[in-house]
């Protein structure tokens, strides 16, 4: 089994680093549980330009839509599931203990309310784009890729499905 990469290189390089950690991990992964599949860096369709994802990876399960967040520490989630998608998201950093926002692009409260937008950005694209009637939308997850290392303070709520790669 294989992994195709492509990339469009990001003048951001955190985002540059992170997708070649990333582009390790799911190599190797893939070699292991014997998955194929493709991972576009930094995609970008001018027609499409609410999608700003900084990584999708279609492979034998799916397709995962990825931001990744140059942040490390404690990552403080709110504790109620109403919170998690619509109150901002804040980082701790364990040497000085400063709390900084997480920043999610210029439009959006958190990161998890930044990747649901993508998502609905993709899927309207899948719906409507006859080249892609392949991709079952229901199929599409997210993802927030942090640079880390980090701890999670608080939990994702239950109504949302998480996996650990």
């Amino acid at each position: 089994m294989s992994l195709e990469i492509l990339n469009n290189r990001t003048e951001h390089t955190h985002e540059n680093e992170q997708f070649r950690r990333v582009v390790d991990i799911i190599e190797a992964t893939f070699d292991k549980l014997g998955y194929s599949g493709l991972l576009i860096g930094n995609p970008f369709n001018e027609l499409y330009s609410r999608l700003r994802a900084d990584a999708i990876l279609y492979y034998n399960n799916g397709l995962i839509i990825i931001d990744f967040k140059n942040y490390k520490g404690i990552i403080e989630l709110p504790q109620n599931e109403n919170d998690f998608y619509s109150t901002k998201w804040y980082n701790e950093i364990l040497r000085d203990r400063s709390r900084l926002e997480i920043k999610a692009g210029a439009n959006f409260i958190n990161p998890f309310r930044q990747l649901v937008a993508y998502r609905n950005a993709f899927r309207e694209l899948v719906e409507n784009n006859k080249y892609l009637n392949g991709i079952n939308p229901a199929r599409v997850c997210i993802a927030n890729i942090f640079s880390g290392p980090i701890k999670i303070h608080n939990e994702i709520p239950g109504i949302y499905p998480i996996t650990n790669l």
